[in-house]
């Protein structure tokens, strides 16, 4: 992983001269231990790189408070105002060597021997109560300087909140139950790709726009999630196990109706988006602790499902939702309810009689009538790879197969060169006994927001 970091260093400091992997890690043993090595390299690679390999290595060794996994870990076994005026000199000493704290005249007073332990003691609480600007002891602890030195913790990069989490590891503090930083991989997609998926879903979703997203104001992690896992009869949240995602989080524009930060969880390998978060937020907002009796019922049945989206649900589960819980919720005064109840219960679903066509042969007949009205390159059409078949039972005397078809996450923002909000999806109804088509659509994605765009979907 290293050698990986490394070499990404390179690449993105040296743009015109690509560093693969096997001349990074030739560059790296070379820089480690002066080995000679068979293949040789472009001279004017190696003289490109040599500083800037230095530099990267040297970043590596000092970045962040380099002993503060030390203090930290003191830090567990009683609070600064206990600890010896060695340790308290100590810890001023280590932010004075690693930059964060000037050598100025009271730092010079503090390493006077000459002075009694008293005033030395009072010299260093000055010090730092001075530097983090609190009013008491109480405030000189391991959270409060890395602050001091980063800044709040939700606008620290990626790389620094992964050093947090390492540090936590280092000082033996980091609990199974807490969030864990990680660094992103080369197989990761990367953070602004990501942030761009993010976007357009939260236009897609909320009633919003993107000039409605402040991004210029947005916390950025790479981060593992604990997530409950059963263990010994006894449900328990851990990260043991789980993967890592890119999180965002963005301010809102105050003109806004929607809350002040809007969050998206996105999967990094595929850029796959799980909507339902979108669902519980909307639910969360609506409701806060006064959920209506339907709307716990609707949960309890989405738990059945596993909550996963409506999209994603089978054509048995969609039908017995028309027919038990959406008479119910049209029936309710709809100010009261999310607007995701309100859109999944807009359309009747049924099930197909044996004398129609099947799931796959639907879905084959939907998509080849795309095909050919849109004129697709096959290479565009597997791109397509979210395609949701609905059995719609809304008119009694023309029940139809309908196909929503888009795409997730990376091949959203490839097809669309960047721009995943200006994707093009395609609707189309088709006879489930002839397979003709009865109706086609196409829609830009952020055209529509919130229950609109939701229906879309349906």
């Amino acid at each position: 992983m290293k050698n990986n970091r490394i070499k990404q260093a390179l690449n993105n400091t040296l743009s015109s001269l690509y560093v693969s992997d096997s001349e990074a890690r030739m560059l790296l043993a070379q820089a480690k231990e002066g080995k000679r090595v068979k293949r040789k390299l472009p001279v004017a690679l190696v003289l490109a790189v040599l500083m800037v390999l230095m530099a990267a290595t040297a970043v590596a060794i000092v970045f962040g408070w380099t002993r503060g996994a030390h203090f930290l870990e003191k830090e567990q076994a009683g609070k600064f105002a206990y600890w010896t005026e060695q340790e308290q000199i100590e810890l001023v000493e280590s932010l004075v060597t690693d930059g964060y704290i000037s050598a100025d005249d009271r730092v010079r007073q503090m390493r006077d021997t000459s002075s009694s332990s008293e005033e030395r003691a009072g010299i260093v609480k000055s010090i730092l109560l001075n530097w983090l600007a609190a009013p008491t002891e109480e405030y000189i602890a391991f959270c409060p300087i890395m602050e001091r030195i980063w800044g709040t913790f939700g606008d620290w990069s990626v790389e620094q909140k992964a050093w947090f989490s390492n540090t936590l590891i280092e000082a033996g503090v980091q609990q199974p139950d807490f969030e864990l930083y990680v660094f992103p991989t080369e197989n990761d997609i990367p953070e602004e790709q990501a942030k761009r998926i993010a976007m357009a879903h939260l236009c897609e979703w909320f009633d919003i726009q993107l000039k409605d997203l402040q991004q210029d104001h947005v916390y950025t992690s790479f981060v593992i999630f604990p997530l409950p896992r059963l263990a010994e009869g006894r449900t328990q949240y851990t990260t043991e196990g789980q993967k890592a995602q890119w999180h965002f989080e963005f301010g809102i524009d105050d003109r806004s109706a929607v809350p002040s930060y809007l969050t998206v969880n996105v999967e990094p390998i595929t850029g796959y988006v799980d909507v339902y978060q979108f669902v519980q937020r909307m639910q969360q907002e609506k409701y806060m602790r006064h959920w209506p009796d339907i709307a716990l019922q609707a949960e309890n049945f989405m738990k059945t499902e596993n909550y996963r989206p409506f999209m994603e649900w089978s054509l048995e589960a969609r039908a017995m939702w028309s027919q038990e819980m959406a008479p119910v919720i049209r029936q309710h005064d709809e100010t009261e309810l999310d607007n995701y109840l309100l859109a999944i219960s807009r359309f009747e679903y049924g099930l197909p009689q044996t004398n129609m066509l099947n799931q796959e042969q639907a879905t084959k007949a939907a998509v080849l009538a795309i095909e050919k009205a849109f004129q697709f390159t096959e290479q565009e059409l597997e791109m397509y790879d979210l395609r949701y078949l609905y059995f719609d039972v809304t008119d009694p005397a023309q029940s139809k197969w309908r196909l929503h078809m888009s795409a997730s996450g990376i091949q959203a923002d490839t097809l669309t060169k960047g721009h995943p909000e200006k994707l093009t999806n395609y609707v189309v109804e088709i006879d489930p006994i002839t397979g003709e088509t009865l109706n086609m659509s196409c829609y830009v994605r952020c055209d529509y927001s919130g229950f609109e765009a939701i229906l879309k979907q349906l």
